[in-house]
């Protein structure tokens, strides 16, 4: 399962480079130095501090979710709604966000940004990756949703973790050769991420047991629950 984490980050990190880039850019400090270097570090690590506390808060969803039994129909079912989103409003749709909560903290997020990038902090790079987060994104749902269907608090973080560090090597690489890797994109294929997120939503909760792409959810949970009778305490 974890590997299915840094596989969704490492291969959804072309989108991370086409939406996130202008953030790490903008982080300052002299190319090549030894600050910047030390803030593209800190910018990583708090992206990845981020996701953890996104994982705590699937872990507690993922529990719920598995009590009343509707974690697999809510997987399903936030695929079809997304793929539907793309089909009718384009790719452009996960990323310009017409739900009000969402569009007033994308809001309160880029004020935030605004207020950090002035910062003369040593740890600029952390708070900015630690607020880059939190943004709204099609690939961070998608992991969300993986972090969910966890069997532990624990593993749900874990899980957001490893899916942060499968997008480093992509995010590290345009911190330090961001024109050259822009370049070399296709961005017309970059276009078809969120469909396949979507498509993979789905598959994933369909339950046919395959591995990384739609794994027994029925049989973790069965699992769980042999657990807790065999060791009820």
């Amino acid at each position: 399962m974890y590997i299915s984490a840094i596989l969704i980050g490492l291969i959804g990190s072309l989108h991370c480079v086409a939406m996130c880039s202008s953030i790490t850019l903008l982080i300052g400090g002299q190319a090549r130095s030894k600050d910047y270097v030390i803030q593209r570090a800190l910018y990583n690590t708090g992206r990845l501090i981020g996701y953890a506390n996104l994982g705590v808060l699937a872990g507690l969803f993922g529990r719920v979710a598995w009590f009343f039994g509707i974690q697999q129909w809510f997987t399903i079912g936030f695929g079809v709604v997304l793929l539907i989103a793309l089909i009718l409003y384009g790719s452009k749709s996960i990323h310009n966000p017409t739900w009000k909560p969402l569009i007033k903290m994308t809001t309160l997020l880029k004020r935030s940004f605004s207020k950090v990038y002035q910062w003369e902090s040593p740890v600029k790079g952390l708070f900015i990756g630690l607020l880059n987060g939190f943004l709204p994104c099609g690939l961070v749902y998608m992991a969300l949703i993986g972090a969910m269907s966890m069997t532990s608090f624990t593993s749900s973080i874990i899980y957001m973790v490893a899916f942060g560090l499968g997008t480093w090597p992509m995010m590290l690489a345009v911190s330090f050769f961001g024109g050259w890797v822009k370049s070399k994109m296709n961005l017309k294929t970059l276009k078809i991420v969120p469909y396949v997120i979507a498509l993979l939503f789905i598959l994933r909760g369909l339950d046919l047991g395959i591995p990384y792409l739609s794994p027994r959810i029925n049989s973790s949970n069965d699992q769980t629950i042999s657990t807790c009778i065999a060791n009820p305490e």
